[in-house]
Order: C-alpha cells, then structure tokens, then sequence
C-alpha cells in the first residue's frame, strides 16, 4: 500500500486576557515550535524520501487565527526577530509584515524551503477559514449567544477564530525531480496524477463534538471545534 504520513500537533496559547509581555511571550514559544516542526518536517522528507503520490498531513489546534489577531500580538510581529533568520534580511521583513499569525505560519514554512508546499485543506474547499473557537449564534431577538460556555473562558465569547486545520504538505516540482528511487539509479518524475491516496473534494467540514453529559453544564468534548476530511484509496 501507499504510505500515509501524519502530523497531529498542538501549540502554544495566546490568550487575550494576558498582559502583553505575557502574550508577546506566547508568540515566542510558538515561533519556536513552528521552527521545530518545520526542521520535523524536513527530515521527514530526507528520511522517507516523500514522493508526490503519497499522503503527508498536518493537522490540529495551531492556535493562530486566520481572521484576526488583537494589538498587542500585530504590534510584537512588527519587531520579532527570528532565529536563522538575519536582521534587514528581505525574509525577516516580509516576515514582520505578516497581517498575523497565520501568515506568519505561511510565510516562516515556505521560506528557504524548496522541498514542501502546504495546501489548507478546508480552506481550498470552501474558500473561507473554519471557525473552531468562539463560535456564537442569534436568538430570536437578534442577540449574540455563546455557543459554549463551559470550556470557554468568558473573556474569550464570541472571539469567532479560526485555529484549527488540517494541511497537506506536498512536495515540490523542484524536489520532486530531484529525488532518487532506493536502488540509486536516475531521478524519478513523479505526478501528482499517479496518487492513490487523496482529499475527498468538498468533504472537509467542522466537527462540533457536541455531548451533553447529564448533571453537568458541559455540551461539547472541547472548547475547540475540530476539522474532518475524508480520504479516498484507490
């Protein structure tokens, strides 16, 4: 069979009742993690010699909304330096102009990477970022209501972010061409066309994770929702 490569991470908090050195100190410990999981990533690519027609997925909560981030943390990515990365480089620039973590993500993976490119699965699918904390609705009169309470700090209601995703990491062209079979002998082309392994189109949805627990206020296993996407072999 075909090989099926998965990542399943979660990352540092941030949370918008913290002092700002607090929050600033959150966003440190997650760019490390990134670096950690991109130096993962690209071993795993040197170690399996992951080809264009296998399955590598990268998914969970990476605590990085994709729809907005509050002050503090806009103002702390316009001054972070980055370790490996040199100060007035055009890298670290474009890194600080990230609009937030999320674009920060993005950019950080791909820069001086030619052997990987990420695809947000849900987010290719539908055209939108999922919402997966914070979630809310309207009563009847037109009020916001917390869709959960429980988990969730109070503070946070209604924050309507996307943290949660699922990414498929897929090899380069470039890295594609450059790649040799085990028995040492001319590089092999691989086509994506050739995969028997792949993201059903349009699967890709929000798990709510809703469970009343009778006797307790809890109605949902998480204050996250989760992503779900069905795969096809063939």
């Amino acid at each position: 069979g075909k090989p099926l490569l998965l990542i399943d991470i979660h990352v540092q908090a941030t949370y918008n009742f913290d002092p700002d050195a607090i929050q600033a100190m959150t966003v440190v410990v997650r760019q490390q993690q990134f670096n950690i999981l991109k130096q993962w990533i690209l071993t795993i690519f040197s170690k399996f010699h992951v080809k264009r027609q296998d399955m590598f997925v990268m998914c969970g909560d990476f605590n990085m909304d994709a729809l907005y981030m509050n002050k503090p943390i806009k103002e702390y990515i316009k001054s972070v330096s980055v370790e490996g990365v040199k100060e007035g480089s055009a890298d670290l620039i474009k890194l600080r102009e990230s609009e937030n973590l999320y674009s920060f993500f993005i950019n950080f993976m791909m820069m001086n990477n030619d052997k990987f490119e990420l695809e947000n699965v849900y987010y290719n699918q539908h055209n939108e970022f999922p919402i997966t904390y914070g979630e809310l609705h309207l009563d009847s009169k037109n009020n916001r209501v917390q869709e959960e309470t429980y988990l969730t700090d109070e503070e946070e209601f209604f924050n309507l972010e996307a943290l949660d995703y699922i990414f498929v990491i897929k090899p380069t062209a470039k890295y594609s061409k450059s790649i040799k079979d085990t028995s040492g002998k001319n590089p092999r082309v691989y086509n994506q066309k050739e995969s028997r392994i792949k993201m059903v189109p349009k699967s890709s949805k929000i798990e709510k994770f809703k469970h009343k627990i009778e006797g307790t206020p809890v109605t949902q296993l998480s204050d996250h929702f989760g992503i779900s996407c069905r795969i096809q072999i063939e």
